[in-house]
């Protein structure tokens, strides 16, 4: 199953953090919301994402290229411009797509640019600051098998 992430808006209810970083991007104990969100989805089994961006898409791109090479110890020869990562040992089994949703593009366009491809299967969709204590794939399976429709018919 995969996810979709919308980290494309203007984070304008934060501008003193947004100014310089999307909102995904604002950092909670040194690390990204975006990563924490992608975290809690990676504990549910879920690491295929594909995230919409818009309003500086460019900060994510940097840190979704930067993940690996940040993370853990570097060795770089200024005079021949080698590199060399030894990794941290800390690894995350993400496989992310980053889109140009475009700045004035509206959620379900964001999303139907980002689920091209697999349109016909199961993915779930959350904002870039959707952080919470929520079982995914419960959610998934209750809307699925619609029982979420069928409890909601019977409340008087």
């Amino acid at each position: 199953m995969r996810a979709i992430i919308l980290a494309g808006g203007l984070g304008t209810r934060m501008m003193e953090e947004t100014e310089t970083l999307p909102k995904p991007m604002v950092p909670i104990n040194g690390r990204p919301m975006l990563w924490h969100l992608m975290n809690l989805f990676s504990l549910q089994g879920i690491n295929d994402f594909v995230l919409a961006l818009g309003y500086k898409g460019e900060v994510i791109k940097r840190w979704i290229l930067d993940l690996h090479e940040l993370d853990g110890d570097l060795h770089v020869n200024v005079r021949n411009g080698s590199k060399e990562v030894k990794s941290s040992g800390v690894k995350n089994p993400w496989n992310m797509s980053a889109l140009e949703t475009g700045l004035a593009t509206q959620t379900g366009g964001r999303i139907k640019r980002c689920a091209e491809g697999f349109f016909d299967e199961t993915f779930l969709v959350t904002y870039g600051d959707g952080i919470g204590n929520i079982n995914f794939i419960f959610c998934a399976i209750i809307y699925i098998t619609g029982i979420f429709f069928k409890i909601a018919h019977h409340i008087p």
